[in-house]
């Protein structure tokens, strides 16, 4: 049997795309190591079609999925903005209702404390 989490360990997942592999794996190298992300996992390439400055794009991207603690989120996209190098990021969000106990303990324990920024 899976235990739930408890609100204590309560986590969410931070979602955005870049233009290259090399780009994600930096993201994703400083969210781990600055205590802001527990994993972060890249996917890509995908293509994404959308409509920029009233013409249509059709571009190659990676994207991240960050896992961290629900109380880090507002840090991790204050960093985000900071630090992406797109001019309007795709920053997403995604509550998680429910995790294993030991998964929410691990992102927990890899995590920064929110007293640490």
């Amino acid at each position: 049997m899976v235990e739930k989490k408890t609100e204590k360990t309560s986590l969410a997942l931070v979602w955005t795309t870049v233009s290259s592999s090399a780009t994600a794996d930096l993201l994703a190298g400083e969210l781990i190591d600055s205590g802001l992300a527990a994993c972060v996992q890249i996917d890509g390439p995908i293509q994404s079609h959308y409509r920029w400055k009233d013409k249509i794009e059709v571009e190659t991207e990676y994207r991240l999925l960050i896992k961290t603690r629900s109380e880090l989120t507002d840090s991790v996209l204050e960093w985000l903005a900071q630090n992406h190098p797109y001019e309007q990021p795709e920053l997403l969000v995604t509550p998680v209702t429910d995790s294993s106990a030991g998964y929410a303990q691990w992102v927990t324990a890899h995590t920064r404390d929110d007293t640490d920024n």
